[in-house]
C-alpha cells in the first residue's frame, strides 16, 4: 500500500458538492497512466485505457465525494452554525476539528460543553445539530469576508498506518480511488482485449447523484466500495471482518454471472473474499448503474471498514492489498467473448427471449 498516495487522497477536499480538488488531484495522477481523461458536464471523471468502439468496455468505479458539513449562519464572535452533508451521526461531532472551505481554508472546532458545565439532561441527551457550532476565532467582518453561507466543511484530513490497519478521514471512498489507480499503474503496459475506463463520480454520499448521469455504456461495471466493518458492538450478518477479505457482493443488484466469475476465481487462486448479501439496494453507485443505458451488469467489491463517516475511519492493509488482487486477476483474465455473451439475445423456437 502507498500510503503517501492515500495521504495525498484523504488530503484533497471533496465534501459532497465541491470535489474540484480531489477530481484534480486524481485527474493529474490518472493521465500518467491511462490513454484519455475527462469530465461530463456533471463533473464526474473518466480516465480510459483504450478507446476502440469495436471492443467491450470494462468499468471500475469509485466515488470520490464525501460527507461533510455546510455552513447555515454567520455569527460575529467567530462561530458558525451548519447542517450535515451525508450521513453523519450528531454523537461524533462534539470537539471534531473541521477545516471550512471558504475564500481560503481555515480550521475550526466542533462546540463541546465540558462535562463540569452538563446538568442530568445534558448528560442523558445527545446534543443536536442545531445547539452545536463551529468555532473559527476568528471575528466580525474579517469571518465574513472569508467564509459564507453554503460554504462546506471537512474533517480535519489525515491517513496513517495503525498496526497493520490504515486509519483516516475519507477511507470511505478515497481507499476506493486509490484502488483503482493502482490498479491502472499495474497494467498501465499491458494491452488488454478490452476497453477499460476508471470513472470517479460525485455526490454519491447524497443519494448516488453522479451515477445517475453516466454519459458511457459499459458492457461490465465493477463498483468499489466500502462495507461496515466488526467491532466488538456489532457482531451481525451485516458487517464483515476485517482481515478476512473483499466483501463481494450478490443480491439483485448484482450480475450472478459476473458475481459467480469473480468468486470462482477467488476459489481457484486461493484469495480470500466474504460473500455480502444484498438483499434489496446495494447503497453503492452500482444501484443506478443497473439501470442506465438500458441496463449494464455490475459487480460490487467492498473494502470492509469500522467507524464509517467518522473522521478516524479504519481499515486492514490486508483488505486493501487483497482488493487489488482480486481486481487484477479480473482484469487480466476475462475475455471478450465472455463479456460479449452476456448480451446477445438468445432465440428458442425463434421467439426472442
Amino acid at each position: 500500500m502507498d500510503i503517501n498516495l492515500l495521504q495525498k487522497l484523504c488530503s484533497a477536499f471533496g465534501v459532497s458538492g465541491d470535489e474540484k480538488e480531489i477530481s484534480d488531484v486524481i485527474s493529474d495522477i490518472m493521465i500518467n497512466f491511462c490513454d484519455k481523461v475527462q469530465t461530463d458536464d456533471f463533473g464526474n471523471l473518466y480516465c480510459f485505457k483504450g478507446t476502440d468502439g469495436n471492443l467491450p468496455t470494462v468499468m471500475l468505479d469509485a466515488h470520490l465525494d464525501s460527507v461533510g458539513l455546510i455552513v447555515k449562519e454567520i455569527y460575529d464572535d467567530g462561530f458558525l452554525s451548519f447542517e450535515t452533508v451525508g450521513g453523519i451521526d450528531a454523537k461524533i461531532l462534539s470537539g471534531l476539528e473541521v477545516v471550512v472551505n471558504g475564500k481560503e481554508k481555515i480550521k475550526g472546532i466542533i462546540s463541546s460543553k465540558p462535562p463540569h458545565l452538563m446538568n442530568k439532561s445534558d448528560e442523558e441527551s445527545v446534543p443536536e445539530i442545531s445547539s452545536m457550532f463551529i468555532d473559527v476565532a476568528i471575528t466580525g467582518e474579517k469571518l465574513k469576508d472569508i467564509v459564507s453561507v453554503g460554504d462546506l466543511v471537512s474533517f480535519s484530513p489525515f491517513a496513517e498506518k495503525m498496526g497493520n490497519c490504515i486509519t483516516g478521514t475519507y477511507l470511505d471512498n478515497r481507499a476506493g480511488c486509490m484502488s483503482i489507480i493502482e490498479t491502472f499503474a499495474k497494467i498501465k503496459d499491458v494491452k488488454l482485449p478490452f476497453n477499460l475506463v476508471g470513472v470517479f463520480t460525485r455526490q454519491e454520499e447524497i443519494g448516488l447523484v453522479g451515477a445517475g448521469v453516466l454519459n458511457i455504456s459499459p458492457d461490465l461495471c465493477i463498483v468499489i466500495d466500502v462495507t461496515h466493518g466488526m467491532t466488538p458492538d456489532e457482531k451481525c450478518d451485516e458487517v464483515f471482518k476485517c482481515g478476512d477479505g473483499t466483501a463481494i457482493g450478490i443480491g439483485p443488484n448484482v450480475s450472478r454471472k459476473y458475481y459467480d466469475y469473480i468468486k470462482d476465481l477467488c476459489d481457484k487462486n486461493n484469495i480470500k473474499y466474504q460473500t455480502e448479501v444484498l438483499e434489496r439496494s446495494s447503497g453503492t453507485n452500482a444501484w443506478k448503474y443497473q439501470l442506465s443505458n438500458l441496463g449494464v451488469p455490475c459487480a460490487i467489491l467492498s473494502i470492509p471498514l469500522k467507524f464509517m463517516h467518522t473522521s478516524v475511519e479504519t481499515a486492514s492493509v490486508d483488505d486493501y492489498e487483497n482488493l487489488l488482487t482480486i481486481l487484477e486477476l479480473i482484469l487480466n483474465s476475462i475475455n471478450v467473448d465472455f463479456i460479449k455473451d452476456n448480451f446477445k439475445m438468445k432465440k428458442i423456437s425463434g421467439k426472442d427471449i
